[in-house]
Order: structure tokens, then sequence, then C-alpha cells
């Protein structure tokens, strides 16, 4: 599913918001939006609250009647600017080289250190072996940086061989399972679907009683911290690139820090719950808000640090925020590859730890700068996962194969972007957000008719959906009851085509279920299209809370809906919000995403 900017009419549409933000005094901005067609007044509402000659929020904005969405077009490898590296796929697949052309790197090809393609035994020590060679170059500085070349075949990634060597009691052997990179500018690719990595047998787990804890097949990614200072001055969210440190000396221009933050503060927490109360069972929540976030720095000026992007959420000094230094990779990349699983049997959620998580393809962790673009995952229990990961795009990726448990997710992970995401699979949870994350962009993503968006709770905040096609089906939402809600404020769906409900009736649809799970937290829905859907008030939620914790709440909510909710039945311009932000802030929609 490639994007077709053209179609989404974004500089039309931004010009006319522009010159709309004056022509509404005067009364003509009816006129100015009929002429653009049906132009978005929460689209119209973010524009007017920027600062001027700047894509952050003015710092003495005084509120809109509509909710002011976050600035999502600082998510990406590289904030969108920059194309991701292209490398001469022609060139390293067909000629034997030793240096790739268009990016200086070196190229570590499989098949002189032991894969042999399509001879029916393991090539999992190989790669292994290529890695380490590969690594130790990086180290002693002799290389650019590194592909790491699977030319066409099938190489067998995981078999009963393999699974042999490794001791189910022995936390290390375990760990082992995965083929790890731990150095930056370090590409796996292929030569396309004539590549396949096929893994056989499934990995154990590292604990038993823990489904998820299964290793994946590739780990991509290291890093470490290191407490640096605390905050000292309040900020805004989303007005300012500038934190003030106690302490920077240990800090150099380029490096990425983490900020962070576990709000105790009752009136803190709630300002994340909108008209909601913190339930009972919302443990980790009642144990406090944890909010971080991820930034790399750009200048330093004694003890002010100017930051690449907008620190996205308030800050109050007094909840005591860290800054610390965050060593990570940079630069990881897979791209043309085929991973294909041997997962055969009909998935059932948390039925045991094979079924969650037993044929795993990729994490990406600790890193930044870093993508996966022409992928295909085939046969899986979980696909491909971004963690503790920032400003990395996943692109023009798909799912196959037998029904599996996730196909992408983003957790713990910071301003990414992924963008053509079509999961065909019908996994269990589609692309969705999980655990601590913010201002990441799904954009262009089809699922199945029969799943939904996956919110998988512990605290993700300030996400968009954009442009995405699929089902609204209750039930396929992760996360536990103490992780709830699925999502706090600021998730956004914009321009969300829905091929099913959840529903057969006249029923509205639930963004707070009368059950144990199922909590997003009033998410801001614009031009909701496909089949009709309309939605549920607070008012619906109170009548079924009040009854189970009557102490919650001094009096009843509003007959109002769950969600801020525009142009329901209508697609608005802009047609994507990411491009129409990314587009005013750089004046231009970068050439890299016109070729697309």
């Amino acid at each position: 599913m490639k994007l077709n900017i053209l179609s989404l009419a974004i500089s039309s549409t931004l010009m006319i918001s522009l010159c709309g933000h004056h022509a509404m005094a005067s009364g003509h901005m009816a006129e100015s939006t009929q002429k653009a067609g049906n132009l978005s007044s929460t689209w119209q509402a973010w524009v007017d609250s920027r600062a001027p000659d700047s894509d952050l929020m003015a710092t003495d904005f005084s509120g809109s009647s509509q909710p002011v969405v976050t600035n999502f077009s600082y998510a990406g490898y590289r904030q969108s600017e920059q194309p991701l590296p292209t490398l001469n796929k022609a060139f390293s697949c067909s000629s034997g080289a030793t240096i790739d052309p268009a990016t200086g790197y070196t190229i570590f090809d499989i098949t002189q250190y032991g894969a042999i393609p399509n001879d029916g035994k393991s090539d999992k020590a190989a790669v292994r072996d290529a890695i380490a060679v590969a690594e130790k170059a990086i180290q002693k500085g002799s290389v650019k940086g590194v592909v790491l070349l699977f030319p066409k075949g099938r190489y067998r990634m995981n078999e009963s061989s393999d699974m042999a060597l490794i001791d189910p009691d022995s936390k290390e052997s375990l760990a082992s399972q995965s083929i790890a990179v731990t150095e930056s500018h370090f590409i796996l690719r292929g030569c396309g679907s004539e590549t396949e990595l096929y893994m056989d047998q499934p990995h154990l787990p590292m604990d038993p009683k823990k489904l998820y804890s299964i290793p994946r097949l590739f780990s991509l990614g290291e890093g470490h911290r290191e407490k640096v200072g605390t905050i000292t001055q309040p900020i805004k969210g989303g007005t300012s690139k500038q934190l003030q440190v106690s302490d920077t000396k240990d800090l150099k221009v380029g490096d990425w820090i983490e900020v962070f933050a576990k709000v105790s503060s009752p009136d803190r927490i709630q300002e994340h719950m909108g008209p909601y109360r913190v339930e009972p069972s919302m443990k980790k929540l009642k144990q406090g808000l944890e909010l971080r976030e991820i930034h790399q720095v750009t200048a330093i000026n004694g003890t002010t640090l100017t930051l690449a992007a907008p620190v996205q959420v308030d800050i109050h000094p007094d909840d005591k925020w860290t800054v610390y230094r965050s060593e990570r990779t940079e630069e990881i990349g897979v791209e043309d590859l085929a991973f294909r699983g041997n997962w055969k049997e009909k998935f059932k959620h948390h039925k045991s730890a094979i079924h969650d998580s037993g044929w795993g393809f990729i994490t990406i962790r600790k890193s930044a700068n870093s993508w996966v673009k022409d992928v295909t995952f085939t046969d899986f229990n979980q696909g491909l996962q971004l963690t503790d990961t920032v400003n990395s795009t996943v692109m023009d990726i798909s799912f196959h194969g037998n029904p599996g448990h996730l196909s992408l997710q983003f957790q713990r992970s910071f301003n990414n972007l992924s963008m053509n995401v079509r999961d065909e699979a019908d996994t269990w949870h589609s692309p969705g957000f999980s655990h601590y994350s913010s201002s990441n962009v799904h954009l262009n993503t089809w699922y199945s008719s029969t799943s939904s968006p996956d919110l998988h709770a512990a605290q993700p905040r300030i996400n968009l959906f954009d442009r995405t096609e699929g089902g609204w089906i209750y039930g396929r939402w992760g996360g536990a009851t103490v992780n709830q809600p699925n999502h706090l404020i600021g998730l956004v769906f914009w321009n969300p085509k829905n091929s099913a409900v959840a529903y057969s009736s006249d029923e509205p649809y639930e963004f707070m279920r009368p059950s144990a799970f199922g909590r997003m937290i009033m998410p801001v829905v614009v031009g909701m299209h496909g089949k009709p859907v309309h939605f549920a008030s607070q008012q619906d939620y109170y009548r079924y809370i009040n009854r189970k914790e009557p102490q919650l709440y001094k009096k009843a909510l509003p007959d109002e809906p769950q969600a801020y909710v525009e142009s329901n039945g209508q697609p608005v311009l802009p047609g994507s919000l990411f491009l129409a932000q990314l587009e005013y802030r750089l004046g231009e929609i970068p050439n890299w995403l016109m070729e697309q």
C-alpha cells in the first residue's frame, strides 16, 4: 500500500488554513472551508495555536473550543526530513561487491562465513560468525559501516539442531537463542522476496510463567543510561525545545537524553485521565504516572539544553524530573528480506508461551535513527517490535499467513513512524502502541476487519493513528487490568476508515467499556468514515462505574461522547495530519515522501 501524496491535498489545505487563520476574524472562514472541501476545525485549531513563524505552540495560547492535538511532525528517521539510506541493491546482490557504492558500507556476505542457501541445514551459526567479524571491524574503525548481505535463497535460522544446544535451565543459554547485533551503522539486507529467513523451531521462554518472555530471532541494538541532572524550570508541553538542567557538564551536542518523572500527585495524574477517575483496579497508575521522553541535544549554553524536538508533556520540577544521558545504537537497518516461521496451530490468546511469542522475528531496542523497510513476515506469533527506540521508521512492510499474536508494536518508544503497513495475517493485535510510548505515528495502516487498533495499556499517551483502515472490534485491545487504561489522553484517530464495527445492532461504540478491560481516555476522532459508527456517552460509562465504585464520582458525567468527535461519516482535509504538520514545519513535503 503505497502513499498517494497528491491525493492527500496537503498543500492546498495548509494554504487555506493559514489564510483562514486571518479569515476567521472577519467571518469568511465558511467560504474558505467550502473552497477547501471538508476542512477540519481540529486542524484549524492546531494552526491557530502556533506561535508566530514557528511550529511550536504559542506560550500565551489561551485555548480553543476544539482539542489542540500534539505536533507529531518530528516522528520518524531523522525526523522524516531525510530519506532512509538507499543501498545499491542490484550492485550488491549480483556483483560480489565488497563495498556498497551508495553508502560506503562494507558488505559481509553470509555465504562467505559458512551459510549455504537451500541445503536443508541450519545457517544460524554462520550468520553469528559473520556478525562477529563485522562488529569487530566496526569496533576497530576499519569500516564505515556494515551491510550483512543475505543473497537469494532460503536460510534456515532455527532448526532442531540449534535448539539441542540450548539448556532450558540456564538463563544465559536461553538468552543466546537470539542473534544479536550491538553495533551502530549495521544493515541486515537481502535481495527481496527471493531471500527467505526461515525459522523452523520456536524459541523457548526465558521464564515459563511469562508468556511474553521468548526471545526474538534477531535482537538489534543495545544501550545504557547515566544520570546527569534534574530539570529546574517548568515547561508547558509543546511550547519549547529547551530544558533548564541542574548540570550539563557530562553532555555534548549530539547526545541523546531521557527525561523521566514518576508523578505521584493525584491532581497531576488526573490531568491525564480527562473526565474519568483513576479506578482501584488501575494499580500501576495508582502507584505513579511514569512520564518519559527521549530527545537529542542540538546545543548547550550553560545549563540550558536545546533539543531537536519539542518537549511534549507539561513539566513541573516538583515532580522530580531526572535527566539521563542515553547511550544507544544508531543507524540499524533491516530491509529486502522475507521472514517465515513454522507457526501452524490455531491461535488462542494467552494459551501458552508458544502461542503468544514462540515464533518472534525482530526486536529493535535502545536505538535511534533506525529502520525496517520492504520486509515481509509470514506464519509468526510476534513480528516486529520497537522497544525503547526513538526517531525510527518502519516502511512498506506486510504480515501474512497463519494468524498469530502481534504484528507491529511501539513499546517504551518516542517519535517513531510506521508507514504503508499491511497486516493481512489477521493477527490478534494489529499495529499499535504500548507501555509508556508517546508521540508515535502509524500512517497508512491496513488491518483486518475482524480486529481493532491495538492499544496495549501501561500508560501510552499522545499517539496518532493516521489514515488507518480496519475493524473496530472489542476484545483485541491488549493490556492487563492492573495496567489500565489502554491509552491516556492524547490519542488521535485521523481519517480512519472503519471496515467493521463491534456490534450488529445500533449500539454505540464504547471507548470506556463496562468490563475489566477497555479504557481509552477521550481520544480525538476526526473524519471517521466507512461503515457507520457512533459513540457511547460518558454518562453510559458513569452508570456502570457508579454502581461498581460509587465513591469515585461526586457528580454524574455528562451525556457527551466518550471522544472528541469531528466529521463522523466523512473524511476531512488535510487527508493526513502527520504530513500536514510536517509540511507546516518544513514549508514543504520532503522530496523522498513525494516519491512514494
